[in-house]
């Protein structure tokens, strides 16, 4: 929890993503849009692809973004999926309307949700939250993805 503290300089030879937009870093620290644009914007300059979290088809994308991350708040350490439906609306919305090339899920990903959601036709992967912090829980979910 809390990524975001570390910058381009200390990020660009060890990553080539990197999430911008996460919903902890705009409940706990309150960015907005324009902070999140510099961001990414700055992560573009320094040869890291930006993975933008987005919480549904409201969102506003900043120019260049290739990527997204769907993290539903209502469902983010909820131990609920968000229906599946709604998964491939907003992946097949972000990327028919916005251009978007690849659309990540994350919100309570568990080894027993990750098939039914990797399985989506507009789904490219997932964005494993606390379930990474375990080592035998994130096996699965890898096994099963």
């Amino acid at each position: 929890s809390h990524t975001g503290e570390e910058s381009v300089e200390q990020l660009k030879d060890l990553v080539d993503y990197v999430i911008i937009g996460h919903s902890e870093r705009i409940d706990d620290f309150h960015e907005d849009e324009d902070q999140l644009k510099r961001k990414v914007i700055q992560a573009q300059k320094g040869g890291i692809e930006p993975i933008f979290c987005v919480q549904g088809i409201e969102n506003n994308i900043p120019e260049g973004v290739r990527m997204i991350a769907f993290e539903p708040l209502e469902n983010i350490g909820s131990g609920n999926t968000s229906p599946l439906e709604q998964i491939e609306k907003v992946a097949l919305f972000y990327k028919k309307e916005r251009g978007i090339h690849y659309c990540l899920y994350g919100g309570s990903v568990t080894h027993t949700t990750v098939s039914n959601i990797t399985s989506l036709p507009s789904i490219d992967g997932v964005l494993v939250g606390g379930a990474s912090l375990d080592p035998g829980d994130f096996s699965r979910i890898v096994m099963n993805a």
